[in-house]
């Protein structure tokens, strides 16, 4: 019992500790095909000229909003203009925030070889013990608890039985 605590002790099982390592280690593990990918995305928007052809439809627009007298005029043509070059400004400031958003992606999924391998560990280490303790995962910490509770107890009567000893020991010396 006391080895069984003291392995449980230094391999000290969180609660959801294994759900989170099977989650990071997943990540970790598809992190060159996410790298992949990213970086098509951000050579599709770099090598495209989106961002080139919504700047000139966006100033196309703006020149018929400026035509003479439109702003005067009834009917839905000034309500479509205005519409129109609200979306294309829209549609500039969400294109940059993609490039932002899959610039900051480039720099964030690394391919993390040490962090997999210290992942893979910890959660086979967890696995083992809990295959050990004949429970899942998720119940070793709190079998880590009862089997630290069951010793301390132990311990206490142990203690309490050695002070019995003594006392009888010292009774029968008088």
């Amino acid at each position: 019992l006391t080895a069984a605590v003291e392995t449980l002790d230094k391999l000290a099982p969180e609660d959801g500790e294994a759900n989170r390592l099977h989650t990071e280690r997943n990540i970790l593990m598809q992190a060159e095909r996410m790298s992949d990918s990213i970086a098509e995305a951000s050579n599709a928007l770099r090598g495209s000229s989106a961002e080139n052809a919504l700047t000139k439809a966006a100033r196309a627009i703006e020149r018929v909003r400026m035509t003479p007298g439109l702003a005067d005029s009834e009917g839905q043509l000034p309500a479509i203009v205005a519409q129109t070059g609200d979306a294309l400004e829209r549609a500039l400031i969400e294109l940059s925030e993609a490039q932002s958003g899959i610039y900051e992606l480039t720099h964030s999924v690394t391919q993390d070889t040490a962090r997999l391998e210290q992942a893979e560990g910890r959660l086979f280490a967890l696995r083992a013990q809990a295959r050990k303790h004949g429970v899942q995962v998720e119940e070793l910490p709190q079998r880590h608890a009862r089997l630290a509770e069951e010793l301390a107890g132990l311990n206490a009567s142990s203690a309490e039985l050695d002070r019995a000893r003594e006392r009888e020991t010292a009774a029968a010396a008088r």
